[in-house]
């Protein structure tokens, strides 16, 4: 057993001896490959700053269309933006004109109220003003002092009054008590009865005068004559 140790001790050292040899005696053969694996090393590199150049080109390249479609995209924007606006602001032009022209119409109804409204108004104060008148104008005949009896047959005397008429009965007239009687309830009695003695007429004695008409005693009586008698008359209640 202790032998074969020995022996294979001996073959170990043997293969040992062969390896260095076979080293000593190639070396041109690892400096080649020293060599081929620097080359190889060269080429990895170049070709790593090829493919990184290539990278920047292409790099460039797409940042250059991305430029110019952005851009595409910010002009369009722009116009879109322009025509939004040219539609908003004819739009805001419309509603604005709208707006005047509904304006215009509310304040022409306004006006037109406010005339009706005034119109009415004026009319009604005239109205009232002109009942007022009346009256007062009734008023101050009913105070005013008549005639006496003697004095109201001496106007009505000078005045050609009794050709036609008397106080208690009718001669082609009506009597005057009569006409007074007509009249009580008559508030526009004395301008009514004015007017027909200065204009004279016919047709609402038709009963009594057939028809016979009243003739005008204006301007031969003053008005003031006629106004008189016709108080006078309308005293015989």
């Amino acid at each position: 057993m202790k032998r074969l140790y020995i022996l294979v001790t001996i073959l170990l050292l043997t293969l040992a001896a062969c390896d260095s040899n076979t080293n000593q005696n190639n070396p041109a053969q690892s400096g080649s490959t020293e060599m081929d694996e620097k080359a190889t090393a060269g080429t990895v590199i170049d070709q790593n700053i090829e493919q990184s150049k290539a990278a920047i080109e292409k790099t460039k390249e797409s940042l250059g269309e991305a430029s110019e479609k952005a851009l595409d995209v910010a002009n369009s924007a722009v116009e879109e933006t322009k025509e939004s606006l040219g539609e908003a602001s004819e739009k805001a032009l419309d509603v604005a004109n709208s707006a005047v022209e509904k304006t215009k119409e509310v304040t022409a109804d306004i006006i037109e109220e406010s005339k009706k409204i005034a119109t009415g108004t004026v009319t009604a104060a005239a109205e009232k003003v002109m009942a007022t008148a009346s009256e007062l104008k009734s008023a101050v005949s009913d105070t005013s002092a008549a005639l006496s009896t003697d004095d109201g047959l001496a106007l009505a005397k000078k005045s050609g009054c009794l050709a036609c008429h008397s106080i208690e009965k009718k001669i082609v007239g009506p009597a005057w008590q009569d006409v007074a009687a007509r009249y009580t309830d008559d508030q526009q009695a004395r301008e009514k009865l004015i007017s027909k003695v200065s204009k004279g007429g016919k047709g609402n004695w038709t009963e009594v005068t057939g028809g016979t008409p009243m003739p005008p005693y204006s301007p031969r009586v003053t008005d003031a004559d006629i106004a008189q008698l016709v108080d006078f008359v309308l005293s015989l209640k």
